[in-house]
């Protein structure tokens, strides 16, 4: 058994949830010590962040990098592992959607509709690098098409998930979800709901799916969405890194 500090950084509370559920199933027989670098519990708690929610938050985190790590691990020790994740449809977005009016890349959009789910992927990934600022061989980029949400939903709901490729499009996605837990039996796995007319997430929806994710229902995933078998790939090669140090 090993001991391991993973970091990890976010769109938001309910990826991380997923991604320490994926991380202690890929590896059952470790133990595991997680640290949301961004969100942090307190940013959530008081909802209020420097650098911003959604992968605006990501980006500006990325571009502090060094200085968040010298922190963080300066206060609980060095990182086996530092989880970087962005949600695909980051591909087709722009910087003045997060608010960045001068930005110092022009680099986004990377891809556009229509082209092929890994094509997509590598080029926001080579977005990714290009925002962080520290070389580390710990980095593990996490990044889900089209979103976290579609992962889950296929370990959540394995027999109905059988449609929904990987190309499915994230408004499907969604609205697929709230329609599988809108049943009151489904209460404790319902990741979606309606207010005001919009589609809102469950936080705690995420953290019941995360605690039921198995070795099989994992390998659905892996075997059913290209990125997640990537993920699952780079996790197996970072922590085997660690163990032969």
């Amino acid at each position: 058994m090993s001991k391991y500090r993973v970091g990890i950084i976010a769109e938001g509370p309910t990826d991380i949830s997923a991604i320490e559920g994926i991380v202690k199933n890929i590896f059952p027989d470790d133990v595991f010590v997680f640290n949301a670098i961004s969100p942090t519990p307190n940013e959530l708690s008081m909802q209020q962040k420097d650098e911003g929610f959604g992968w605006g938050g990501v980006y500006r985190v990325c571009r502090n990098l060094a200085e968040k790590l010298r922190f963080a691990e300066g206060v609980s020790g060095a990182f086996d592992c530092v989880v970087i994740h962005i949600d695909a449809d980051v591909a087709y977005a722009q910087y003045g959607d997060i608010g960045e009016k001068d930005p110092i890349f022009d680099d986004l959009p990377c891809a556009t509709l229509g082209d092929r789910c890994d094509k997509v992927c590598s080029s926001l990934e080579r977005v990714l690098q290009s925002w962080v600022n520290v070389e580390r061989h710990e980095i593990t980029p996490c990044i889900p098409y089209i979103c976290t949400e579609a992962w889950v939903g296929c370990w959540l709901y394995p027999e109905q998930w059988r449609d929904i490729e990987e190309v499915a499009a994230e408004d499907k996605v969604y609205k697929y979800l709230y329609e599988l837990g809108l049943p009151k039996a489904e209460k404790d796995k319902r990741l979606m709901r309606q207010k005001g007319g919009r589609l809102i997430k469950c936080r705690k929806g995420y953290i019941n799916a995360a605690s039921i994710l198995t070795k099989e229902l994992w390998a659905t995933v892996t075997a059913n969405y290209k990125q997640a078998k990537l993920f699952d790939d780079r996790l197996r090669k970072v922590m085997t890194a660690e163990d032969v140090k």
